[in-house]
């Protein structure tokens, strides 16, 4: 019993060191899982079955934890402080002395670093965490486990120096745009990589926007500028999908009065077809594609925002076609901040759609 004790005594070591050297949530917290599911058994075989018990909440709590995080839901407060209870009465069912204060917090910070949503914080407290570890097991003259604490200290440290510390390149990508209003939101969203525009690349290069589908036109402009520039290309097209006019006007949204039509024109010209439907029959969207290009492939991201068109115009703000579209709140966009806008907007819908797929890849 006591040399398979030791074997899962060094896969717990190994487990929880190779934690700390993984990049993404999901994969430390199944690393979490293995090292609690070995430390289980581990106290299991030493016949210490209130640490078993512990290890044993740790293992329900991460697995929670982890199908919340891939379901991309946010854990529950009570959820959070049911946690903290559950190790809390554990701790106090162990308790023998005053040292036995410190494997109570540690568990608590297990907690914290479990419910963080970012690697970095996970990877910080976790070192907090290895530390306390290593103060409670050196003062209980627990050596053995000591040891283990510094090769878990050790690799934390590894984990931020590579992740989280060691500066690396920033990947170039021109985005087809001379907006810099529509840059900045694209910067808020895409921030691990440097974006320029076409005038900071001087790139004069014209792509005409002759596709049927938004996909179409947003991957044409993407393929075309960056085999022009030879780096990696941003394009996005967007428009007003109405479902009375069959998905009208579409791709066509900017130009189906031609080009020199005003916004107020092109606006009319929507109510005026819009006249003999009302209530749900006006139902509509605003939907955004941005294609991202390099290498001959492409990830594409879609967003879309569901309302109505509205009776009349309404509202100052905005632009386009943003005094007729109207929320599900009963606004139009042009009723509410540039702020708000953006908050909900289409096209930050279809970026953070993007950068999940370029972070997992």
């Amino acid at each position: 019993m006591f040399i398979l004790a030791q074997i899962f005594g060094i896969l717990i070591i190994v487990a929880n060191a190779l934690s700390m050297q993984m990049k993404k949530k999901q994969q430390i917290l199944i690393m979490f899982i293995l090292a609690n599911l070995f430390s289980t058994i581990n106290f299991v075989l030493l016949q210490s079955y209130s640490g078993a018990i512990i290890c044993f909440v740790a293992i329900i709590q991460t697995m929670i934890n982890y199908f919340f995080d891939k379901k991309k839901k946010k854990l529950p407060k009570w959820l959070i402080s049911s946690y903290i209870i559950a190790f809390v009465l554990c701790g106090l069912i162990t308790y023998q002395t005053y040292l036995d204060i410190l494997p109570i917090l540690c568990s608590i910070l297990y907690t914290t670093t479990i419910i963080q949503t970012r690697e970095k914080n996970i990877r910080r407290i976790t070192l907090i965490n290895a530390i306390s570890w290593l103060v409670y097991d050196f003062a209980a003259m627990a050596y053995t486990a000591g040891i283990s604490d510094m090769v878990i200290l050790i690799s934390t440290l590894v984990g931020m120096y590579r992740f989280d510390f060691k500066k690396e390149k920033r990947k170039k990508i021109v985005v087809a745009t001379n907006n810099q209003g529509k840059l900045k939101e694209i910067k808020e969203i895409l921030k691990d990589y440097e974006l320029v525009t076409l005038k900071e690349m001087d790139c004069k290069i014209e792509v005409d926007e002759d596709q049927e589908t938004f996909e179409g036109n947003a991957k044409k402009k993407a393929e075309e500028i960056a085999k022009a520039i030879n780096m990696p290309a941003l394009a996005d097209d967007s428009g007003l999908w109405i479902e009375a006019l069959g998905g009208w006007p579409g791709v066509y949204t900017a130009r189906f009065l031609g080009e020199n039509a005003t916004d107020s024109q092109r606006n009319e010209a929507i109510l005026e077809k819009m006249k003999p439907f009302k209530g749900k029959e006006r139902k509509a969207k605003v939907v955004c594609v941005v294609a991202y290009y390099e290498d001959g492939k492409f990830v594409i991201g879609r967003g879309e925002v569901e309302g109505t068109i509205a009776e009349k115009p309404k509202g100052e703000r905005g632009f386009g076609f943003d005094p007729i579209f109207e929320m599900e709140n009963g606004k139009t966009y042009a009723e509410i901040s540039l702020e708000e806008k953006n908050a909900i907007s289409h096209r930050k819908r279809a970026l953070e759609n993007l950068q999940k797929q370029l972070t997992n890849q």
